[in-house]
């Protein structure tokens, strides 16, 4: 059986425009934590392996819980401004 995607008829939540100025909007309230890597343990494994380092984030809220909330307060802030 067959899978046929008609990506003509898809609905996203948010187009590409939408999500790039949801970007910039909030790019001042994110802290990039970095990802390191290791030669050391890259032989090891066998294979390239990235490390997103929990101890470098900032303290408080993950990026992932805040940015609803986040959301929700700029969108409050241009009602507002309304």
């Amino acid at each position: 059986m067959e899978r046929k995607d008609n990506k003509e008829n898809q609905i996203y939540a948010a187009d590409i425009v939408s999500i790039r100025e949801a970007q910039l909007r909030i790019a001042p309230y994110i802290h990039r934590t970095p990802v390191l890597t290791s030669t050391s343990l890259d032989f090891i494994a066998g294979k390239q392996l990235f490390f997103k380092c929990e101890c470098f984030q900032k303290g408080g809220h993950s990026k992932l819980e805040v940015l609803p909330m986040l959301y929700s307060l700029l969108k409050m802030a241009k009602q507002l401004r309304e």
